[in-house]
């Protein structure tokens, strides 16, 4: 029988590169359907342990540069899934999150696992950023809130919202908008109403977001409606607005309000440019 020493000496972990993988691969639970039973749980994968190895050394670096400033720059300009792993995995490998501590990092590697479409990479790794002890700020929570929106991730976006009151960042125009955007995905639009209430200082971004969560869940007379409350407040409909409101009226088949709505747009257009 063959016994594996690297169960007994640490120092000889690397000459056992199997066995640990094997030991990896048992703890992160890799290979299973469920995304996301690890984040419940409370079991997250460990930046440390990434399964995403870079295929070639990511661009070299000037000894008189800022890393910190250099990765900024290469994650701004990414624009494949693969070269943001390459990044990631040059990230881990330079601890830049250990020297770094403040969420800016964090919060750049979140954002464009985001925006490439890769939610669940985006929530495992503020999940490791909660695990290192970095709170998030006003930045981090929209960012996770898009990436829970966009996989269907309530529970945690819930979590999130929990989150956010204990930081006090439930109010702010972002978190908010992020939180109505969440729940009318969810089809709580009860829960939406309430995050929208709460605020008396609303701004364009949660009017937005509660007037798509109705599009969306189809009542099309509470958009009008609420578009219409929009107005009376003060405030100036844009792309987004009208989007929802258009789609508003088509659900309805007005087309005399639609027309209208075309023409206020035109109106409020040729406001801004005199």
């Amino acid at each position: 029988m063959q016994i594996c020493y690297c169960l007994f000496f640490p120092l000889k972990v690397r000459a056992c590169q199997r066995c640990m993988n094997f030991f990896h691969r048992r703890l992160l639970g890799l290979g299973k359907p469920q995304a996301f039973k690890h984040l419940h749980n409370g079991l997250a994968p460990n930046p440390t342990h990434s399964t995403q190895f870079p295929t070639k050394p990511p661009p070299a670096q000037h000894s008189n540069q800022d890393p910190s400033k250099t990765i900024a720059t290469h994650l701004s300009n990414c624009s494949s899934f693969q070269e943001l792993n390459q990044i990631y995995a040059h990230v881990i490998r330079t601890h830049v999150l250990d020297i770094y501590t403040a969420p800016f990092h964090w919060n750049n590697l979140i954002r464009c696992y985001t925006r490439l479409d890769a939610p669940n990479k985006a929530l495992q790794i503020y999940v490791s950023m909660s695990h290192a002890g970095i709170s998030p700020d006003n930045y981090t929570l929209p960012i996770v809130l898009k990436a829970a929106c966009q996989c269907f991730a309530m529970e945690l976006g819930k979590q999130l919202h929990s989150i956010a009151i204990r930081l006090g960042l439930e109010l702010n125009e972002y978190c908010e908008s992020g939180f109505i955007s969440l729940y009318s995905k969810s089809g709580d639009l009860g829960d939406a109403y309430k995050v929208f209430e709460e605020n008396l200082d609303r701004k364009l971004g949660s009017w937005n977001a509660i007037i798509g969560g109705l599009c969306q869940g189809g009542r099309a007379k509470e958009v009008i409606e609420m578009f219409m409350e929009m107005r009376s407040c003060g405030f100036r409909p844009d792309d987004v607005t009208m989007v929802s409101v258009t789609a508003a009226c088509g659900i309805l088949g007005d087309l005399h309000l639609a027309l209208q709505l075309h023409n206020l747009v035109f109106t409020l257009k040729e406001a801004i440019n005199y």
